[in-house]
């Protein structure tokens, strides 16, 4: 990523919250001049305070002190969220970039991306800086040792030593800033014990127990995202009390799936809890609660992510407003005094987004005349939301589950930490994408693999699939006469961090 730009981003009502349209995008690596680059937009905003959205892999030390001391002294909120804007590209390159507009001073409509946003390294100190500091949820921060950087050095061959005496007088300078900032010292503690080559990560207890977040409950406006299809979605964490995980992160969603004319897919999710059986089983089903109407979700998947999924229809929830509230069963977010502990959600932003959303849904809806009916599995199973994965941007390397599975869609099966998502190419050919994991959720490579002369071969790096746990699976599923149409397609991935594209077919 390039140096860290700030702009003023402006965008539609609470698009970066309750009552917030107005934003100070900060995107890029932290360097030597990032601070001063913030103190010239805010000298621009002339006394005006909107909060900050970091999107950053991290950068230098003191460059994000200073930049965290500058945050603190002019009393901001920081958050976590990835701008993107609408009117023009970051692309430097691009004939309609952003920079010229920028340099101007004129704010740039765009909106906050929160699945695809990170803070790493350096931008977690720089966070610390805000006097109210607000971690979205299912957001995790990256943190791990101070490591030499030689194209930032001063001295073009430093010894050992020096660099030694370097890492000790920065530990000392961090120290003090992260007490001055109210910070747990715990967190230096745990980052200087993760490895530079490596990334460790910061979950919500950890955010909570360091101080960078001690809220007991956070949650988004209800937003409206056209891909990989139309979908309305909040997400939100609680503070449970089962005594395995304080907090856990959790969505709500409704899709709009063209081909069932008229029905739509709400889905209720969850971070997987160590208490979890694995296999698919516990409450047949669960209801959310809108409008003084329930809305049954039936049990779907046991993975990373727990699941509840259901067909409704696409004028069920048009009585909904603002004004109403949303209540979702306590007991299945770890809250065992339910129903007192049942959790209530603000519905702010729902109408404007469900405007969208019934829109488009009825656009897209209209162009599928012509198109094959559903596969039986899909018809007979009203419940069932494993839809093939229709999406123009693949996901990054480094991503979270969710953001894997908000873009391919709901795995058709999960084997230990590898996702399998079956469809079918526009010729009729099965294929299965595979997603690897971490043992922290986080997505390491993509393959694509079809069935060639009765051998499983990976299109993407261009080797036969011959061993591993999920042999047999893919095998099975590639077997599937039932998979759905559509393949996932390539494209760039706009933060600019490493991806895998997966194109229909192998480059040449």
């Amino acid at each position: 990523m390039r140096p860290m730009v700030f702009y003023d981003a402006h965008g539609e009502a609470n698009a970066c919250g309750p009552g917030c349209s107005d934003w100070i995008a900060a995107e890029g690596k932290i360097d030597r001049g990032t601070a001063d680059r913030l103190q010239h937009l805010l000298v621009r905003l002339k006394g005006a305070r909107p909060p900050i959205f970091f999107h950053s892999p991290g950068g230098l030390v003191i460059g994000s002190i200073l930049l965290g001391e500058i945050i603190r002294a002019r009393k901001l909120t920081v958050s976590v969220g990835h701008t993107v804007p609408l009117s023009c590209d970051r692309d430097p390159k691009s004939q309609n970039s952003c920079d010229a507009e920028i340099r101007a001073g004129h704010p740039i409509n765009a909106k906050l991306d929160l699945l695809t946003a990170m803070c790493n390294s350096g931008c977690v100190y720089a966070l610390a800086g805000g006097v109210v500091r607000l971690i979205p949820p299912w957001v995790t921060l990256g943190i791990h040792d101070v490591g030499f950087d030689p194209a930032a050095a001063t001295i073009r061959h430093p010894s050992a030593r020096v660099i030694e005496t370097a890492k000790a007088v920065i530990d000392r300078r961090l120290r003090n800033y992260i007490r001055r900032m109210g910070i747990d010292e715990g967190l230096l503690t745990e980052a200087l014990a993760t490895p530079f080559t490596s990334m460790g990560r910061l979950t919500r207890d950890d955010a909570a127990r360091f101080g960078l977040d001690r809220r007991e409950f956070g949650e988004t406006v209800w937003q409206f995202a056209d891909k990989p299809q139309p979908t309305i979605r909040k997400l939100f964490f609680v503070r449970a009390d089962n005594g395995e995980h304080r907090y856990v992160n959790a969505l709500v969603s409704v899709s709009c799936v063209p081909r069932l004319r008229g029905s739509a897919i709400a889905v209720l999710a969850r971070q997987r809890l160590a208490s979890d059986t694995e296999t698919v089983v516990g409450p047949s089903a669960v209801s959310i609660r809108v409008n003084e109407r329930d809305i049954r979700l039936a049990r779907v998947t046991s993975a990373k992510i727990y699941l509840w999924g259901g067909r409704l229809a696409l004028t069920a929830l048009a009585t909904a407003s603002d004004e109403t509230a949303m209540s979702v069963p306590g007991e299945e977010l770890g809250r065992q005094q339910s129903p007192a502990g049942d959790i209530s959600l603000a519905m702010t932003g729902f109408s404007a987004a469900y405007a969208k959303f019934q829109k488009v849904c009825a656009e897209e809806t209209a162009q599928t005349t012509g198109m094959p009916p559903l596969p039986s599995r899909l018809q007979s199973a009203p419940n069932a939301i494993a839809m093939p994965p229709l999406s123009s941007n693949p996901p990054a390397i480094g991503a979270s589950r969710l953001a894997v599975d908000a873009t391919l869609g709901a795995p058709t099966k999960t084997v230990g930490t590898t996702a399998l998502y079956g469809y079918s190419a526009s010729d009729g050919e099965h294929k299965i994408i595979a997603a690897y994991f971490d043992g922290s959720g986080h997505l390491q490579r993509l393959a694509r693999y079809v069935l060639k002369d009765g051998k499983i071969f990976d299109e993407v790096s261009q080797t036969e699939l011959s061993k591993g746990q999920e042999l047999d699976p893919v095998r099975d599923l590639l077997a599937d006469t039932n998979i759905g149409a559509g393949p996932p397609s390539k494209s760039q991935d706009s933060t600019g961090t490493s991806t895998i594209s997966v194109p229909d077919r192998p480059r040449p």
